[in-house]
């Protein structure tokens, strides 16, 4: 009995030792946290997103570098949304349905529809760029936030968004709001203007909404409005517009351009080819291009937009030479460092948690403070998850975007 005991124990210690080295051998590495991103890699918005998608990427590939996240590697479950709001939604909805997705990220700002202006905008390759009508961070929130899943979009900019989702829908960008009360301020400290004048799309929610906030931020610092005046959606022929502005008994120290993101600089062109010097303000521009690629004097324009690949910030010169490194060609774009940041705010919220556990991601993530984004620290104060985050003043020197003011938020 005696043997017989001693035997059975030495085969349990065998089958112990044996399960330790199959463990130790074959499952040592343990599995990836796995991150899905939803970004449009084709399509319309594929000149917004790809710059996006691509510093994701080196965030993760750097993240890993450094030995990943509370030891385990990151994984990125890249999806694409192909432009298309039905398309979005589905494929968020297939990687909910997975039981390994700690969180879904991506998802630039949705746009809305609107014809390409006579061909005067190009990219780099020659062809139109053209906006898609999409609500895609509103579609893929309902969808993360039915399951449980901490969404955190990197470009939307519609401060309203997490409250029409819920709890675990996280912003990056700097909201528009938040923007034009920078440049309100700017104006107001910086350029000493008190009297404004205000030019707006008037059919298209965001540069309606846009003004409107304007216009708050501005009297709530003491300025005065003396006109606004706005053009239909698409028809940017606004010579009636510059004469009643040259009309104004009072003239206004600073305009106030509230605009779909294509159309400023061919705004701006005709302002000054009509003799309009003041200095002309823009919000929630994502890209200088827009405004460059109208050519025009470009003199005394400011945009209120998120930071800046034109900076002598450290961090954003070492972002630029690893992205170039990476993919032999500089970030077009700062929705490039938005990726970046999304990616890397995931990651801090995960290794202060200790787990990539979808429940207490999303609690970290509410938890953060002074995060050091390449695009502004970045706060998260109440329960809205919108940030609390610095916006980038930019201004033009020889056509080229150049750093005017960092405006932390008050």
């Amino acid at each position: 009995m005696t043997r017989r005991i001693a035997w059975v124990s030495l085969v349990v210690v065998a089958v112990a030792t044996a399960a330790i080295v199959v463990v130790t051998i074959g499952g040592g590495q343990a599995s990836p946290i796995k991150i899905g991103v939803l970004y449009n890699s084709s399509g319309g918005m594929k000149w917004l997103d790809r710059p996006g998608l691509e510093g994701f990427r080196l965030a993760a590939d750097q993240i890993n570098a450094q030995g990943g996240v509370v030891g385990r590697q990151v994984e990125v479950v890249e999806m694409d949304g192909t432009t298309d709001t039905t398309e979005m939604t589905r494929l968020a909805t297939r990687l909910v349905s997975r039981d390994d997705i700690s969180a879904i990220a991506g998802v630039n700002e949705p746009l809305h529809a609107i014809s390409p202006i006579r061909g005067a905008l190009r990219r780099a390759d020659g062809g139109l760029i053209t906006f898609e009508h999409s609500e895609m961070a509103l579609a893929v929130g309902e969808v993360t936030e039915a399951a449980g899943i901490p969404f955190v979009t990197a470009g939307s900019t519609l401060s309203t968004l997490p409250g029409l989702i819920g709890d675990d829908v996280f912003m990056v960008a700097a909201t528009h709001d938040a923007q034009v009360a920078a440049a309100a301020r700017y104006a107001r400290d910086e350029l000493g203007a008190r009297r404004a004048w205000i030019l707006v799309d008037e059919g298209h929610d965001f540069a309606t909404s846009l003004a409107a906030s304007f216009e708050t931020h501005w009297q709530e610092r003491g300025g005065e409005v003396v006109g606004t005046d706005s053009y239909p959606p698409g028809e940017l022929d606004i010579s009636a517009q510059i004469e009643g502005l040259q009309g104004l008994a009072l003239q206004p120290e600073v305009i106030l351009i509230a605009s779909l993101q294509n159309e400023g600089g061919y705004l701006v062109k005709q302002l000054r080819e009509a003799g309009v010097s003041q200095p002309i303000l823009f919000a929630d521009v994502v890209d200088p291009r827009y405004i460059v690629a109208m050519g025009g004097n470009l003199s005394d324009v400011f945009m209120a937009t998120q930071g800046s690949l034109r900076t002598e910030n450290e961090a954003v010169a070492e972002f630029i030479g690893a992205y170039q490194a990476k993919y032999q060609h500089a970030p077009e774009s700062t929705t490039a460092m938005l990726g970046y940041d999304t990616m890397r705010l995931i990651a801090d919220a995960i290794q202060r948690a200790g787990s990539p556990e979808p429940g207490r991601l999303s609690e970290s993530l509410a938890e953060t403070v002074d995060f050091a984004a390449l695009t502004g620290n970045l706060s998260y104060p109440d329960p809205s998850h919108v940030p609390v985050k610095t916006v980038t003043i930019l201004t033009y020197r020889d056509a080229t975007p150049t750093v005017a003011a960092e405006i932390a938020p008050s």
